[in-house]
């Protein structure tokens, strides 16, 4: 009786199919790494060159930005001097109005009393004028510098807020775009891995399918062998084997005239269906001469449902032997 166990050429090549998928699969992340790092160059270049540009651009509107602060503070600067230049004027008009007063009262004293009189409430009324128009000016000038003061820290605050905006939206656009292109690169890259899982999943139904050809196949010979030998098969083997020989004389009717044509002539060979491997092996014996026992001698003792089977399994071509070795594997569990 043949053993089941596997051969050095077998887990020879068992190990050297594992050793190959190993390097693949190592040369596998091996490129997946490089394509990745290679990838995270080019964002990383891509977003130097936009922040590089992206802060250009600021720092040409803050320069504008401080040139128009500047011809802001000029003008109101102007306009400051403007002011004073004004305010100058006016003291020097009421000086002068008032010492024009105090000479024509000096000067009319001497001609007459109603035309002093006069002059002089002329000079009282140009005083109070002079001084009116001094304190309204004085009200103005404050007036217009609080509001100066105030439109040009509106206009700082206002420039500020749009500096701010800017550069936040700036930020908030280039973290999207690098967040998306991180997005696409992280789904490729799972792709990538579901695909390189699907490749392995298939070897490895490719292995398991390889050892169980392998295992079918050492199991037929050792059927084979317990049929040639008529030793160790149980009574359900042979109802099973005698089931399959049924199945395959049903699917084959032109094999009963060869069963027939053996049992007329045991030692004759079928031009049309060659002999199988258990038939000339027990040719083989009868013409060496092994001992009656073994030659089939004792085969009235057996069941009558092994010897048609030996005789159908003879009369059957060698693919159709492999096929019910497959069926009976099959129905045993194997």
């Amino acid at each position: 009786m043949l053993s089941a166990e596997k051969t050095p050429e077998a887990s020879n090549t068992g190990g050297v199919f594992a050793a190959r998928v190993q390097q693949q699969q190592q040369r596998d992340r091996m490129e997946l790494m490089g394509w990745y790092a290679d990838v995270r160059e080019e964002l990383l270049a891509e977003w130097e060159s936009s922040r590089a540009e992206e802060v250009a651009a600021w720092t040409a509107e803050r320069e504008l930005l401080q040139l128009q602060l500047q011809q802001s503070t000029a003008a109101d600067t102007a306009a400051a001097n403007k002011i004073t230049k004004y305010e100058l004027y006016l003291d020097r008009l009421s000086g002068g109005h008032h010492r024009s007063g105090q000479q024509r009262v000096q000067g009319q004293a001497l001609q007459a009393w109603r035309r002093w009189s006069q002059g002089k409430r002329v000079g009282r009324a140009g005083r109070r004028r002079a001084n009116a128009h001094y304190r309204v000016c004085r009200l103005q000038r404050a007036v217009m510098r609080s509001w100066q003061a105030h439109a040009v820290r509106l206009a700082r605050c206002k420039v500020a807020n749009r500096v701010g905006e800017a550069r936040e939206a700036g930020e908030r656009a280039a973290w999207a775009a690098a967040n998306a292109i991180i997005a696409d690169v992280q789904g490729r890259l799972e792709a990538a891995q579901a695909e390189v899982r699907e490749v392995a999943a298939a070897k490895q139904h490719m292995e398991q399918a390889m050892k169980r050809s392998f295992m079918r196949g050492v199991c037929a010979l050792n059927l084979e062998a317990l049929q040639v030998m008529k030793r160790g098969m149980p009574q359900e083997g042979l109802s099973m084997m005698s089931e399959v020989s049924t199945e395959a004389n049903a699917d084959e009717p032109a094999q009963d005239a060869n069963a027939e044509r053996i049992r007329a002539y045991p030692g004759a060979q079928n031009s049309r269906a060659p002999l199988s491997a258990v038939a000339q092996l027990a040719q083989d014996m009868s013409r060496v001469g092994f001992p009656s026992e073994l030659q089939g001698a004792h085969k009235a003792e057996k069941h009558p449902l092994e010897s048609r089977h030996l005789l159908q399994l003879k009369a059957v071509p060698l693919p159709m032997q492999s096929q019910q070795s497959g069926r009976l594997l099959d129905r045993l569990g194997l």
